[in-house]
């Protein structure tokens, strides 16, 4: 990541990262306590280089420290580093939580940009089947089946699996969602998400919705994750909700019946329910 500064007139300017800001009335920073600094000179627009993630919550603290007509003290709070993530011929970009400090990939999973709004389909992404690695199917236009498929492993095709039952599976094997639960928890970059990232929790959607202040899917569009809008495939692999509401997959199965955990963003509340196993829902990765 990059940090551009830029300033008015050619003279020393200290820079310092702080887990608090500073009081920009009195001109007095405790250097001792930063936990970086440097001093730069020259050519401006000065720049910061290679700070890595573990700035995320803490400020940014500018002084001109040579003459008396300089910008004096400034905070600027650090949400992150954005690193380039590349993943199934797309590049995706990072955001980091300033409530958790937690890495997020910055769309979903087969998204072409971030959202620009709640029902931007652009970035909505693929749907994928629970536990299910990306074969084709996830692709919204993909064709369809009603063979349930007996390895979960390999499937053998790209087709989207439908099955009418409720609660349905798309596969007649792995009845537990085990198997599909430990493939998506990888992080060797085998799985859907890429290396060092994976499928989150129920916990971790938790954790980032209590402390940005998600209560509903407005306010999921307008945190740092910028989540969609993007309903879901069904059973019958039609899609429903676009732009009405948001699910997003966890990796947790419920052995006693064939559902999994996913994770919604409605109009009027955020939380975990139980998901059919044969819909397909959106995938946000986290950093392991």
């Amino acid at each position: 990541m990059e940090y551009t500064i830029t300033v008015a007139r050619l003279d020393e300017v200290k820079i310092c990262l702080s887990d608090t800001p500073v009081d920009t009335t009195t001109d007095i920073v405790e250097w001792d306590s930063c936990t970086y600094t440097t001093t730069l000179t020259g050519t401006y627009p000065l720049q910061v280089k290679e700070l890595n993630s573990s700035i995320s919550g803490r400020y940014l603290i500018m002084q001109s420290t040579v003459g008396t007509e300089g910008f004096g003290l400034a905070n600027v709070e650090v949400h992150g580093t954005t690193i380039s993530v590349s993943h199934n011929n797309i590049t995706y970009g990072t955001v980091s939580s300033a409530s958790t400090g937690r890495v997020w990939l910055d769309r979903n999973l087969g998204a072409s940009r971030v959202c620009t709004e709640l029902n931007d389909t652009a970035c909505y992404g693929d749907y994928y089947q629970f536990g299910r690695d990306k074969d084709g199917h996830e692709d919204n236009g993909s064709a369809t089946t009603t063979i349930l498929a007996d390895d979960v492993d390999t499937v053998g095709d790209g087709n989207f699996i439908t099955n009418g039952a409720i609660p349905s599976d798309w596969a007649s094997v792995d009845v537990d969602g085990a198997i599909r639960s430990t493939n998506w928890s990888k992080t060797d970059g085998t799985s859907i998400c890429p290396t060092g990232y994976r499928v989150p929790t129920v916990a971790e959607f938790t954790a980032e919705t209590t402390g940005e202040g998600i209560n509903n899917n407005i306010d999921a569009f307008n945190s740092f994750l910028k989540l969609s809008s993007s309903g879901y495939r069904n059973n019958a692999a039609i899609l429903n909700g676009q732009g009405s509401y948001g699910f997003y997959w966890t990796p947790t199965p419920d052995s006693n019946s064939l559902v999994a955990s996913r994770f919604g963003f409605l109009s009027g509340s955020v939380g975990a329910s139980s998901g059919t196993r044969v819909d397909g829902f959106t995938v946000r990765c986290i950093k392991d």
